[in-house]
């Protein structure tokens, strides 16, 4: 047991860092928040632990999307992706002077959340895959960067209610993609099957997800 849960909840994320890290809390309205690690209270390994509204300002339905330790991270840009796929690409300079309210960093449209929010060098590729079993892969140069106020572009084109599922950064070393279902099922694909598009298209099949 790593924690123990309240009822109608689950472990969300998971970020190894020390205490005398800064820790950046992006949401799903957004906003981005900073916290050092020292802040969030130390307790047992089977304790409920308490919840992030106590800690950080969050409004009415916002939720934490994702948790970046500030204090490790090297890299020159923040990128990030919505639940619509529409992505964006911000200076990491750009996110400083956080205030207590926190600060906007991207502007989301009416029924979109930001989801995932991952650092790149401003060479990397961008892998995203969706709830239908689609994926397009495209390298970053097709995303501008642009100022915490903006909204972003299209990263990838969805049909019906499909929506994204997870969006990673592809480096020179990585070779296969490998893909978990949430039954269990998984395989393994050659990285270069999934071709390098530009931003915006429909992508490719990325699994035929069946009943099973």
């Amino acid at each position: 047991i790593t924690t123990a849960t309240k009822e109608d909840d689950e472990i969300f994320l998971v970020v190894p860092t020390s205490n005398h890290s800064d820790l950046l809390y992006f949401t799903t309205k957004g906003r981005v928040f900073s916290l050092p690690a020292y802040e969030v209270p130390e307790t047992t390994r089977i304790a409920k632990g308490q919840a992030i509204v106590n800690l950080l300002q969050l409004q009415k339905d916002e939720e934490i999307a994702s948790i970046l330790d500030i204090t490790r991270e090297k890299k020159d840009y923040l990128f990030f992706v919505t639940d619509r796929g529409t992505v964006k690409k911000l200076a990491m300079a750009d996110v400083k002077n956080i205030r207590s309210n926190g600060l906007i960093v991207l502007k989301i449209k009416e029924g979109d959340n930001l989801r995932y929010v991952k650092t790149t060098s401003g060479d990397d590729n961008i892998f995203i895959a969706t709830h239908e079993g689609k994926a397009i892969q495209f390298h970053e140069d097709d995303v501008r960067a642009m100022g915490r106020a903006a909204s972003g572009v299209r990263g990838i084109n969805l049909k019906g209610d499909d929506y994204v599922i997870e969006a990673s950064i592809v480096f020179d070393e990585n070779k296969y993609v490998f893909i978990a279902t949430e039954n269990g099922l998984g395989k393994i694909t050659d990285i270069e099957e999934y071709r390098n598009q530009k931003r915006g298209g429909s992508g490719v099949k990325a699994m035929a997800v069946t009943p099973k």
